[in-house]
């Protein structure tokens, strides 16, 4: 049986201000050991198969996968959820797709968990040592509900 025990951490949010226009850095403190470091809902991203380009030993972002990767930064920093979080993560994804099609969850989430780099949530996506993946009943142009968890270094 594996151990698992949560971290109590303290975080940097960074938190856009539309007053100031400019985002400000402030310290939050999760303390309880039951309490998940973040947990945030994310609209539906286009497909892992086609956000990436390639020619001529080139490789850039398509239209779509650029969109989205904004889309992401500036919920996260609208919400405050830019934390940067260091460490061992073990994220949790519950997938909604936007109709009964066929997909691949590993290429839904190849989007996404690069948007969420990119926007912030996390240091690097190398620090999640624990991914769950589950597919729930289709929703009206799909989401994406993520909890993010700190773990010990015994996994």
């Amino acid at each position: 049986m594996t151990r698992r025990r949560l971290h109590a951490a303290t975080v940097v949010v960074y938190v856009y201000s539309a007053e100031n226009r400019r985002t400000v850095a402030k310290e939050k403190s999760v303390q309880n050991d039951n309490e998940e470091l973040l947990t945030f809902t994310l609209g539906y991203p286009p497909t892992g198969n086609t956000s990436v380009r390639h020619a001529a030993g080139a490789h850039w972002l398509s239209p779509k996968a650029k969109a989205y990767f904004a889309v992401t930064r500036f919920d996260l920093m609208r919400q405050g959820l830019c934390l940067k979080l260091e460490g061992r993560l073990r994220v949790e994804a519950v997938i909604s797709p936007p109709d009964r099609r066929k997909r691949d969850l590993d290429n839904v989430w190849k989007v996404a968990g690069d948007a969420c780099t990119r926007a912030g949530g996390w240091v690097d996506d190398c620090q999640i040592d624990w991914l769950v993946l589950r597919r729930v009943e289709p929703s009206e142009g799909g989401s994406i509900h993520i909890r993010i968890m700190q773990l010990d270094k015994e996994i």
